[in-house]
C-alpha cells in the first residue's frame, strides 16, 4: 500500500499502486455498512448537471434551478417515444432513469461494492494520460439504518424541489 495521510478535514487519504493495494485498504471496511464512488478524474467531483450548466450557453438566460427543471420535463415528455417497457411511476423513478440515460442531473452514483467503484475510477486510464483516479470510501458504521436516507415521493413528489438531504450526502 502507498502514503496514508489525512487532510484538513481529518479525512484519511491513501495513495494505491495497485489492485492488491486496494484490497488491503478497503478491508477495513469489511462486515461494515459502506458506500464507495470512483471517479476518474477531479471534474467528476461535481454532479453531471453542474458541469452540463457550466458547459452550456443557458447559463447566458437561465439560472440552474430553471435550466434543470427544462432539462427533466423535456425527458419526461420525450422518454416514453424512446424506452419500451414499463415507465416510471413517479418523478423520482423519471429522475434515476433520466441519470441512467445520460440526462444531467444533481445525482451522484455510489456503490456498496468498492471493486464496482474502482472499475469506473480506472476505466480508461492507460498509464500514460494524467488522470487522478479517485475511489471514496465512506463508512457508514457497523449497523447503519439504510431505510433513514430514504425519501418518501408521496412527501415529496418533486425531486427538483427536495431541499433537504439523503441520509449523510447531498
Amino acid at each position: 500500500m502507498g502514503k496514508t495521510a489525512k487532510d484538513q478535514n481529518q479525512t484519511e487519504i491513501v495513495e494505491i499502486d495497485d489492485l492488491t493495494g486496494f484490497l488491503k485498504a478497503v478491508e477495513g471496511f469489511a462486515g461494515r455498512s459502506s458506500i464507495f464512488r470512483g471517479l476518474g478524474d477531479s471534474r467528476e467531483e461535481h454532479t453531471t448537471l453542474k458541469r452540463s450548466y457550466e458547459n452550456s450557453s443557458a447559463k447566458e438566460h437561465l439560472d440552474i434551478t430553471r435550466y434543470e427543471r427544462e432539462l427533466f420535463d423535456n425527458f419526461k415528455r420525450e422518454a416514453p417515444i424512446y424506452i419500451s417497457g414499463r415507465l416510471p411511476a413517479d418523478c423520482w423513478q423519471s429522475l434515476a432513469l433520466g441519470r441512467h440515460y445520460g440526462l444531467p442531473t444533481r445525482l451522484l452514483d455510489w456503490s456498496k461494492n468498492p471493486l464496482v467503484a474502482l472499475h469506473f475510477a480506472v476505466a480508461g486510464s492507460t498509464g500514460q494520460n494524467e488522470r487522478r483516479p479517485t475511489v471514496y470510501g465512506v463508512d457508514l458504521g457497523p449497523s447503519h439504518d439504510t431505510s433513514g436516507g430514504v425519501v418518501d415521493p408521496n412527501e415529496h413528489p418533486d425531486p427538483l424541489a427536495f431541499t433537504g438531504s439523503f441520509g449523510r450526502f447531498v
